[in-house]
């Protein structure tokens, strides 16, 4: 299925088939992309992101099944949970650099592919990092305010996974540099 936002990189070709018949394809006649970086180099960065990533997700649920009383405030709960759909979309962009980087397309990326590769790298890894930040100073105005009340030895280790997730976040942001993406031939 092809989204509204693609259809002019598309157009229909019709062609007679092996059979007599008139058979139309669709064929592709947008810009292409690649990589500008060498394999070395998008090797290590897949390599960064992929333990940055990793690192993310352990550290989210893990903060998130603690019993920390944290947790429990709206301003330390809703941008942690918040933080989950644009860590998916990075987890999924990912995917997609490890598909385009082990084998590359024959002509290079489509608009599409570079789009679900590094654009949304970009901004999968600035949400998550926004958002693992707000948590952090909610976290923060929790620990001046709240925890002498409330507070557990469990809001530690939320603080600990926050940082790391901050880190992490921060790592694949940084890393997006490597990862820059060319035009290469337009039609």
């Amino acid at each position: 299925m092809l989204s509204k936002k693609y259809a002019k990189d598309y157009r229909l070709e019709n062609e007679v088939g092996p059979s007599g018949r008139m058979v139309t394809r669709v064929v592709y006649c947008g810009a292409y992309y690649g990589f500008s970086a060498d394999r070395d180099t998008l090797r290590r960065a897949r390599t960064v992101i992929l333990l940055s990533c990793l690192g993310y997700w352990v550290f989210f649920w893990l903060g998130l099944f603690l019993n920390a009383a944290a947790m429990r405030q709206l301003y330390v709960a809703l941008p942690y949970f918040f933080g989950f759909l644009p860590a998916v979309y990075l987890t999924s962009s990912l995917w997609y650099l490890f598909q385009y980087t082990n084998r590359p397309p024959e002509h290079g990326l489509t608009r599409e592919q570079r789009d679900k590769t590094y654009e949304r790298l970009s901004t999968s890894s600035f949400l998550t990092l926004l958002l693992s930040g707000m948590a952090a100073v909610g976290m923060i105005f929790y620990f001046l305010f709240l925890y002498k009340n409330q507070g557990t030895s469990w809001d530690f280790v939320v603080t600990l996974s926050l940082i790391a997730m901050i880190v992490a976040s921060f790592l694949v942001f940084s890393t997006k540099k490597s990862l820059t993406i060319q035009r290469l031939v337009s039609k």
